[in-house]
Formats: C-alpha cells, structure tokens, sequence
C-alpha cells in the first residue's frame, strides 16, 4: 500500500460522510430527515443533500430537521453539517437523477413512488438504497442494480466525495 494518491492501494482515502437524498411527495417528511440527520451527525464536514421537485416536502422536511435536531444526541454536530447541505427543488425527477449522477453520492437514497424505476438511471453512487411503502428498504451496490439485500447486511465501504467515479467496486 502506498501513502500517494498515485501509488498502489487498497483503499480510497478516508473522508466525510455524504449522503443525498430524491424524493417525491410520496415521501415521508420524518423519513428523509432522519437519513439526512443519519449522515449529519457524523461529523461537521459531512454533507447532506435532499433533491426532490415538491417545494412542499422540501419545506416539510426542513421542519421535520428541525424538531428532529431537538432531540438528537450529537444536534450541534448535525448543525455544523448541515450548514454546508442543501435541501434544493427541481424541476422533476429526471432533474434530480441528473445532478444525482454528477454530483455521485456516497450514499443515495431514492424515496419516491417510482423509486425501483429511477434506479436504472442512476450511473454515479456508492450505494444506493430504495424506499418504497412502508419503509421497506433495499439495498443496491453498483454496479449490480438487480443484486437486491436486506438493509440489515452492513455494505461494504463505497467511496465519498466524488471518488465513486474514478474508483467502481
């Protein structure tokens, strides 16, 4: 293993938490703040991205932040997070898949009525998980997005801050 970026290794290099989350107004407004606040209260340098085409949820999950902040444990660090995240209204769905793909989340959470539909669009993330109903949630580790698990099986590391790009599993 070599120390330099561009010497042999196993690993990529260690960074901040990130997640980014799509939604539609099919969503649960507590439900996408907790995945955002998940990845928050990580560190203060993790970032958290909700895209969604529903001003409404957007304003409804910053709410649902805000009550949740109240309660959470680590809140100032979750704070500190949060003042570098965006919750960011787009157009439509296809819009949010868009930025979704060039930004390349560590993690990306699709929450939308047509969530296992959008997945095949996504070309850029290190895991990607589905909810749908009732918070049944699956996970997919490209690039095998007809590989389904139960989120109770912890994923391998998956690359953060835009490293999933170069670097594919």
């Amino acid at each position: 293993m070599s120390q330099r970026l561009d010497g042999a290794a196993i690993d990529m290099p260690a960074g901040p938490s990130e997640v980014l989350v799509i939604a539609d107004s099919g969503a649960t407004p507590d439900f996408v703040a907790s995945d955002l606040l998940s990845q928050a209260e990580h560190g203060p340098d993790s970032q958290v991205i909700l895209l969604t085409p529903d001003a409404d949820m957007a304003h409804q999950v910053a709410e649902a932040v805000e009550r949740q902040l109240a309660e959470l444990p680590r809140a100032e660090t979750a704070r500190q997070a949060l003042s570098a995240s965006r919750l960011i209204v787009t157009k439509d769905l296809a819009q949010c898949v868009e930025i979704s793909n060039q930004y390349g989340p560590e993690h990306l959470i699709i929450q939308t009525r047509n969530a296992r539909e959008l997945v095949d669009s996504i070309t850029s993330a290190g895991s990607v998980f589905l909810v749908t109903g009732h918070r049944n949630r699956q996970v997919i580790t490209p690039p095998a997005p007809t590989t389904f698990c139960r989120l109770t099986v912890t994923p391998p590391p998956v690359p953060a801050s835009g490293w999933q790009i170069s670097r594919s599993v």
